[in-house]
């Protein structure tokens, strides 16, 4: 049973959000216009219980176009 924990743990609980300007709680995507640019904000999160005690320089995980 203790391999099969270490074989689970290895692989991260990843959630992902994501929403643009006209999205919504319920509609996140909201509606655009066929060819009209929109802007994607994605918002990744991991949970890992082994690295919740090291302080995360937040600014450095960002990620900019």
């Amino acid at each position: 049973m203790a391999k099969l924990a270490n074989v689970c743990n290895r692989y991260p609980i990843v959630e992902i959000k994501y929403q643009t300007e006209r999205g919504t709680e319920a509609d996140p995507v909201g509606a655009y216009a066929l060819d009209e640019p929109v802007e994607l904000l994605v918002t990744l999160m991991r949970d890992d219980a082994e690295d919740e005690d090291e302080e995360v320089d937040e600014e450095a995980l960002q990620v900019f176009n």
